[in-house]
């Protein structure tokens, strides 16, 4: 801890950060936003996660799971927009009849139909990406 009252040490990443930058999960262990942030993002994508999911908790000495809506609720707004687009990369990915555009800087998806077969190259609709 720090000699600052107002700022402690992450335990993950050992950077010092203000007290209201932590997040407490249920099982108490804390770390901060950026780190939980990284965690849970990675989490998600390594898992195909869902917001119902469970994940344990950051901290290697603590087996407690716990869902992804009850860490969700406690995060920042921000962090929460981060979460929303990894669940929803996820459910693309599960999904048959939906393709992300190819193109990195491009985040449209869109339907295709499953049912026939392609005579010409898709085309993203927002990016013109073949």
């Amino acid at each position: 801890m720090s000699s600052d009252t107002n700022k402690a040490l992450c335990p993950i990443c050992f950077n010092e950060e203000e007290h209201n930058l932590f997040i407490a999960l249920l099982c108490n262990c804390k770390a901060c936003v950026d780190c939980l942030s990284q965690w849970i993002t990675l989490k998600i994508t390594e898992n195909n996660s869902t917001i119902d999911s469970k994940i344990t908790c950051i901290m290697a000495n603590c087996k407690k799971d716990m869902s992804l809506q009850e860490i969700y609720q406690k995060m920042p707004l921000s962090f929460q927009q981060k979460m929303d687009e990894a669940l929803l990369q996820v459910y693309f990915s599960k999904q048959q009849d939906i393709r992300k555009c190819p193109n990195s800087n491009c985040k449209y998806a869109g339907i295709i139909n499953t049912k026939s077969s392609c005579t010409s190259p898709l085309q993203c609709d927002l990016c013109g990406t073949q």
